[in-house]
């Protein structure tokens, strides 16, 4: 199997917590050894896996010897070979520590590049020190890491945990505060029966 290591931008958009959209590949762009990616490369596999209900791991810095660095997944119908490259939506299992720990990288920018994991069934090569070609592969995975091969990709969603535990504290905040004023009317009524009855006692005292 092989793999290319894609780098790229960070925009913060909103979306559900552990989910990323990311820009994977570029067509029609060479990479540090070469290589060219065509557009189409993972159209018959992809459909296949789709139709197999097969899903694409998502692995830290390519680390298949250990199943705790099985981050995250991509489903086959969240894979989009578009007009320049491959996108992909997936999500990380930010439950899980060591994907957590990989999305805090994510999130403070320390791991901004991407690579995708492929066997090339279909390559013609470019001449000498050119590379290869290449119109049709298997997708097998996308994975995050430190340095890639090429950097003309970016990152278009990622939601922040924090930010997501943040926005609950704050609904609980409000829904206490609700709870509260709603509460509020019954005191004020309880208050002036107080004062009516304190009142009444002293009128019939004067009597």
């Amino acid at each position: 199997m092989e793999t290319k290591v894609i780098g790229g931008d960070r925009q913060y958009v909103t979306a559900p917590e552990g989910r990323f959209t990311a820009k994977v590949a570029r067509w029609n762009v060479p990479d540090s050894v070469g290589d060219i990616l065509r557009p189409g490369v993972f159209t018959d596999a992809l459909r296949r896996d789709l139709e197999k209900g097969r899903n694409l791991p998502i692995y830290f810095e390519h680390r298949h010897d250990d199943p705790k660095f099985n981050v995250g997944l991509v489903r086959p119908s969240d894979v989009v070979e578009d007009a320049d490259g491959l996108t992909v939506s997936g999500q990380l299992f930010v439950h899980e520590e060591t994907a957590r720990q990989v999305f805090s990288q994510m999130e403070r920018r320390t791991l901004n590049e991407w690579s995708i994991g492929f066997i090339t069934s279909e390559a013609k090569p470019l001449g000498a020190g050119r590379g290869r070609d290449i119109t049709k592969a298997r997708l097998v995975e996308v994975s995050p890491v430190l340095a890639g091969a090429c950097r003309e990709t970016e990152t278009l969603s990622l939601k922040a945990v924090a930010a997501e535990q943040e926005a609950r504290q704050q609904i609980e905040v409000r829904r206490r505060q609700l709870a509260a004023l709603q509460r509020e009317p019954y005191r004020i009524r309880l208050d002036l029966l107080a004062r009516r009855i304190q009142l009444e006692e002293l009128m019939a005292r004067s009597r």
